[in-house]
């Protein structure tokens, strides 16, 4: 599933139409399951679609998951008011692209907003939950809050 993800992240950053980066390897169909993870795929398919797309899939499933736990440690130091360490993990979040992968993208936000909001910066918070307000998106509770 989290290949499928990659996949589709990649190929939209280059301008890609499932049927361009589908071509000769398998059918739109195919591609179109393995980007919304509701299919079984090989591995073959995966390795032609990540040269067609000049990505390593192993190396971004590892970023992909390193995202995730930095993700986590970021919110735990914002929650522990660890300016230093929000600082740190902040700047590792920033650099990375996968930020704006949808899993990641309003969870990214809203924690961006709390960290806006522990340095006493309102106008960057304001503006940034106006954005997340036009996503329409159907957030938890827990996000909603």
């Amino acid at each position: 599933m989290v290949k499928g993800k990659i996949l589709k992240y990649y190929r939209e950053q280059k301008g890609y139409t499932q049927e361009q980066l589908s071509k000769g390897i398998c059918p739109v169909s195919h591609l179109s399951k393995i980007e919304r993870g509701i299919t079984e795929y090989s591995e073959e398919i995966t390795a032609i679609l990540s040269k067609q797309l000049n990505i390593n899939i192993q190396d971004e499933v590892r970023k992909f998951k390193n995202f995730e736990v930095t993700l986590q440690e970021w919110q735990n130091a914002i929650v522990m008011l660890d300016t230093d360490e929000m600082q740190v993990k902040k700047a590792a979040l920033d650099a990375n692209p996968l930020k704006n992968i949808p899993d990641f993208q309003v969870r990214y936000s809203l924690l961006l907003a709390r960290h806006y909001l522990v340095f006493y910066e309102i106008e960057k918070c304001h503006k940034l939950m106006e954005n997340v307000k036009k996503l329409d998106i159907n957030l938890s509770p827990y996000e909603s809050n």
